[in-house]
């Protein structure tokens, strides 16, 4: 199983121009299985 945090950028949201592309509210976890799921 393999778990990554995406836009984690500490305690403070940060939404603006700059974190357009991948946002600045909140956090994405992706999780994947070892069969790719």
């Amino acid at each position: 199983m393999k778990v990554k945090f995406w836009g984690v950028r500490g305690s403070i949201p940060t939404p603006g121009p700059d974190t357009v592309k991948y946002g600045g509210n909140t956090t994405c976890i992706e999780v994947r299985l070892d069969d790719g799921r």
